[in-house]
């Protein structure tokens, strides 16, 4: 293909998502399934970043492997071990539940659609550091872990990872042993405990665990150093005010309004950041 090979890596990639979003909205709409929507956005986080490594490398023996940088090795292995761990708890997920923001979405195919351009967006904008780091040549790139930023980034990435793998296994496992209990019960247990969405804080320190990471790259005064921001500033933004936070506290307001249980679960615990829940005040006897 001529003309796709003279496009910039960068544009390369995004016609790559491109593709194969609107691939799978062309097979959703018609069948109006949402199942395929996030089985696309993961499994499009790891076609981008095999595809993007793939230049550097032409192929993926051992061999190939080789000419890669040990950075774009790590950060390679980094987006694409999250996005597999991801997919897997989203497919289960939407297996055993369904997905409810699409209840009425899949019906729409307009509005559907701007949901999967929307997931393009998510795709590019939060795997920009990791396209970056994967542009750089390998021989002007330096050594690994010889700027501190590489171990913070890496340190900060792996303790979201980590975070939110568990805190997503144990609100999967609440919802499996509630049933149809969840709908009028609440988790308050495990991370629950010390933050409403542990979920999430997890998933902002994977990215911005990334960025840090990947700007290292560049020097301080470097455009691209404060343009990859954009990155974590992205999912902060859309976990918080798009899908995510916004939707679940509404939900919830909605769902346990009478429920005083709630109402202190929510005035003792953090939204996000993890801290150990406010005491309540002694009742005073009289």
């Amino acid at each position: 293909m001529p003309i796709f090979s003279s496009l910039t890596p960068l544009t390369q990639t995004f016609l790559l998502n491109f593709g194969l979003n609107a691939a799978s909205f062309l097979i959703s709409a018609p069948l109006q399934t949402e199942k395929l929507y996030d089985f696309t956005g993961t499994t499009t986080f790891i076609a981008t970043a095999l595809f993007s490594l793939s230049r550097i490398t032409g192929g993926f023996s051992v061999a190939s492997l080789m000419k890669a940088h040990p950075r774009q090795l790590l950060v390679s292995a980094m987006a694409i071990t999250w996005a597999s761990r991801l997919f897997g708890h989203l497919v289960v997920r939407v297996n055993l539940f369904g997905d409810r923001r699409f209840d009425k979405v899949k019906t729409e195919p307009q509005t559907f659609a701007f949901y999967y351009a929307f997931q393009v967006l998510w795709v590019y904008i939060t795997s920009l550091p990791v396209y970056y780091v994967l542009l750089k040549p390998p021989l002007v790139q330096r050594k690994l872990f010889s700027v501190p930023t590489d171990a913070i980034g890496l340190s900060i990435w792996a303790f979201g990872f980590a975070y939110e793998t568990i805190a997503d296994a144990q609100k999967l496992y609440w919802q499996m042993t509630m049933k149809d209990k969840r709908f009028s019960e609440f988790m308050e247990s495990g991370l629950f405990k010390y933050s409403r969405y542990p979920q999430y804080f997890g998933e902002m320190c994977v990215w911005t665990g990334m960025y840090v990471l990947c700007s290292g790259i560049y020097p301080w005064n470097s455009y691209q150093r404060y343009m990859l921001a954009a990155s974590p500033i992205f999912v902060t933004w859309l976990l918080l005010r798009v899908s995510g936070v916004r939707i679940q506290e509404k939900q919830g307001a909605e769902r346990y309004k009478d429920n005083k249980r709630w109402q202190e679960y929510v005035s003792s615990t953090s939204l996000l950041v993890p801290w150990f829940p406010l005491r309540k005040p002694p009742v005073k006897k009289e």
